[in-house]
């Protein structure tokens, strides 16, 4: 049971690095004014559409595991009991950029959230914090910034209005109130490539990473089964996704050349072969596994992932019961 679920996971971890645009629907107005005020220098960028989790069939499910793992922490509890936000519930999307290294002026992150807050509150919990940890206040261009680890900090926190709440780095962050203030900047290539994902409204992930993959394989477990010379190719790598009825993903890798997109796709395939036949014994299991479809065409590969919401509620169910049992 263990190792099915380990082979399901890796194919799944792959689908959440790919993305294809076979279905381009636009953005919504809402989405291109926020990722315009987003810094332009980071080569990760990701989205989570909090209103449509929360009206998917499958948010109970997901609520019940996020409410074990936060609430598992008193901070979460203290944070809500404290300012009346419950960040699942309030939170009508999650806009996230960050790098994919750590190296000098590559450290930085950037997190933004829209949705229904109450900057008083949370602006007054943060001061009361201030006497267990270092905390400072500041104000940039009218907003007040909370420093978490004193005003010498590189992260920064702010309740920016009563529909946005901010964390990053400090440069990031002034950044963003810079482009909030003045108006964002014209993002029209980012915006054009983010569009054309399958399901730009639903949630998506995508990541430059020539530069940066070699230096993050070693990390990865055995390169996730598929050998660092097959993922050493990898230039782009996106993924979109819709849960409004059930998880439907679309993802695409795009690769330095064909050769390296074949490598990659030969082995992928070879690796969901070797699943099925691990799990011969488990019919439910190969079924999900037959429903990824993966396709090559020159430099890219592309995957297709489509489970019925009770499909999902299965796996959910039974990812959980495996991970009780180790």
């Amino acid at each position: 049971m263990n190792i099915s679920f380990r082979i399901l996971s890796v194919a799944l971890l792959a689908a959440l690095l790919w993305s294809c645009g076979e279905s381009p629907r636009n953005l919504s107005r809402a989405q291109v004014e926020e990722l315009a005020r987003i810094p332009d220098a980071y080569p990760g960028l990701a989205y989570i559409n909090m209103q449509q989790l929360r009206e998917s069939p499958l948010f109970p499910t997901v609520r019940d595991s996020l409410d074990v793992a936060l609430h598992g922490g008193t901070g979460y509890r203290d944070l809500v009991d404290h300012t009346g936000l419950d960040p699942v519930r309030d939170t009508d999307a999650l806009y996230l950029a960050f790098h994919l290294q750590e190296g000098p002026g590559e450290r930085g992150f950037l997190v933004v959230a829209t949705g229904s807050f109450d900057p008083e509150r949370l602006a007054a919990y943060a001061r009361e914090k201030a006497h267990d940890r270092p905390v400072e206040e500041g104000v940039y261009r009218d907003v007040t910034l909370f420093y978490p680890g004193g005003d010498g900090d590189e992260a920064a926190f702010a309740a920016v209005d009563a529909g946005h709440l901010i964390a990053g780095d400090r440069i990031s962050v002034e950044a963003w109130i810079d482009r909030f203030r003045d108006g964002g900047e014209n993002a029209g290539e980012r915006l054009d490539a983010l569009g054309a994902m399958a399901f730009p409204n639903g949630m998506w992930l995508r990541m430059d990473v020539a530069e940066t993959v070699a230096h993050r394989l070693p990390m990865l477990p055995e390169a996730l089964g598929l050998g660092t010379t097959v993922l050493a190719g990898v230039h782009q790598m996106s993924i979109s996704a819709d849960l409004l009825e059930g998880l439907h993903m679309r993802g695409e890798g795009r690769f330095a050349d064909d050769e390296q997109a074949q490598l990659f796709h030969d082995a992928l395939k070879g690796m969901f072969a070797a699943a099925r036949l691990s799990m011969s014994n488990d019919r439910e299991m190969v079924d999900l596994l037959r429903q990824i479809d993966v396709r090559q065409d020159a430099a890219s590969v592309s995957m297709e992932v489509d489970y019925s919401a009770d499909a999902v509620r299965r796996l959910m169910e039974r990812g959980r019961m495996a991970r009780h049992q180790f």
